[in-house]
């Protein structure tokens, strides 16, 4: 429903200086007998992929986590991409057409917003890792796939945890500087490298079963085709346009996804993960 279903937007308001022209909104989705929820709208920027708005990586680490966690375990909130016309917004001098020329909405990233979840102040303990089994694999997990992504951004507010002690799950709810050593933040701790002791088995296991085609598609987590009253809709992604560009617009499609330097460099990151897993120098998780 988030990607193609009729969406009414009902409030909104500005998220924060953390995630910078990004705003907070309630919808009802009407195909789903008028069910509501919170997300987060963040409109895609001018050449639509920017060093700190990435919208194709964002799309791109919500699809990665498919590799090896079921949805259950997802650790990276459902992230769709939508061209919202303007005056469907509740403030819609706050939005504007575009970026592509000839749109009449305003092409962004919607993702689900997260409830009854706060800013950890220490994100992993070593010891409660030993000591809480359920704690460990859902930090585990997150840890899992921010080295697959190379997660390069670890700002506090870029990571979520549960408030329940009891079951802290853990969330990477900002992935825009990840794929790619270009640019990163020198200046906090990054989650690029595995930092726990212990990962778990039975995602270990999946990811050893992961085929370069599978890998492969994260080049094209994104497809729109524009229609003649200028607007966007969704379709199943077709053959790469451009294996070099991450960003390919061509005639009225428009395709998103990892270049082909950035998925070398995963493919190269998953065969290390199995040769340290190999070697014995990863620690391993019994499955539940």
């Amino acid at each position: 429903e988030l990607r193609a279903g009729r969406l009414e937007f009902l409030e909104e308001q500005y998220a924060g200086a953390g995630l910078t022209g990004a705003s907070r909104v309630r919808l009802r989705l009407l195909d789903r007998d008028g069910m509501e929820l919170m997300a987060k709208w963040k409109a895609m920027p001018p050449g639509l992929d920017g060093i700190n708005n990435s919208p194709r990586k964002e799309l791109a680490a919500y699809e990665a986590q498919k590799l090896f966690l079921d949805p259950e375990n997802f650790v990276v909130p459902t992230s769709v991409a939508r061209c919202v016309p303007v005056e469907q917004f509740p403030k819609p001098s706050a939005h504007q057409a575009g970026p592509l020329k000839g749109l009449t909405c305003e092409l962004g990233v919607l993702s689900v917003w997260l409830d009854n979840v706060k800013v950890p102040d220490e994100l992993f303990n070593p010891d409660r890792f030993v000591e809480d089994p359920n704690y460990a694999r859902h930090l585990a997990n997150l840890n899992l796939l921010t080295y697959v992504i190379l997660h390069q951004d670890g700002r506090k507010g870029n990571f979520l945890v549960s408030e329940n002690e009891a079951d802290r799950r853990v969330f990477a709810v900002d992935n825009g500087v990840a794929f790619s050593g270009r640019f990163y933040n020198w200046f906090v701790r990054n989650w690029k490298s595995i930092h726990v002791p212990a990962l778990p088995q039975d995602s270990l296991e999946r990811l050893s079963r992961v085929t370069g085609s599978e890998v492969e598609s994260l080049m094209a987590v994104l497809e729109m085709r524009t229609t003649p009253e200028g607007g966007m809709i969704s379709q199943p992604p077709g053959p790469v346009r451009n294996r070099d560009e991450g960003v390919r617009v061509q005639d009225e499609i428009l395709q998103m996804g990892l270049d082909e330097e950035e998925i070398e460099d995963l493919l190269a990151r998953l065969e290390e993960l199995r040769d340290e897993v190999e070697s014995g120098n990863v620690g391993i998780l019994n499955s539940p």
